[in-house]
């Protein structure tokens, strides 16, 4: 699960931790994508979590604790503008029963949209085959890691959309920066 924000108050006890489970929990066939639970009633012993008027996730109450944040793109520069995906599909095909082989990737369609905060600016619009190849600066410098380059010209609107085929078991990364950046 990803934590995606805290709305703190003064005090811990107070406050209310966000997460996503990215749809996993699906009460009445249902998928429920995001949740705020107080940061007080989160924490529980194994007997505590599993009763009835628990909530559905909880953190165990005793250490070790692990846990994620994404706090955002690594962008060294400050230059990158926000660029929002959807999928064709939020599923992957289903590993057979007693398999240890891994299940077969199924086609996918992202939709990638670019926010463009200023229509005055021509930007440009990456996308990478894998982390490893993502700059975290010199976006348009290292235009030869990323796999294809979209130009966005100015006065094309409040935003920018591209449509990619690929499947469930490739990673693609997309940035979006104003072509002037470095």
């Amino acid at each position: 699960m990803t934590v995606t924000g805290i709305d703190g108050k003064k005090s811990l006890d107070a406050s209310v931790i966000r997460f996503s489970d990215h749809g996993l929990y699906a009460p009445g066939g249902r998928s429920v994508f995001s949740f705020g639970l107080p940061l007080a009633g989160f924490l529980h012993n194994r007997s505590s979590a599993n009763q009835p008027a628990a909530p559905v996730y909880s953190l165990k109450d005793e250490p070790p604790h692990y846990g994620i944040a994404i706090t955002g793109v690594a962008d060294r520069d400050g230059v990158t503008v926000p660029v929002r995906l959807a999928a064709s599909r939020n599923d992957e095909p289903e590993m057979p029963d007693r398999s240890n082989a891994p299940p077969p990737t199924a086609p996918l369609r992202l939709t990638a949209t670019v926010s463009i905060p200023d229509q005055s600016v021509a930007y440009k619009l990456y996308r990478y085959d894998g982390f490893e190849k993502v700059p975290v600066r010199a976006f348009n410098a290292n235009a030869d890691k990323a796999a294809q380059v979209w130009n966005v010209p100015p006065r094309s609107g409040a935003s920018f959309k591209v449509s990619h085929d690929t499947h469930t078991g490739a990673t693609v990364v997309f940035r979006a920066v104003p072509a002037s950046a470095p």
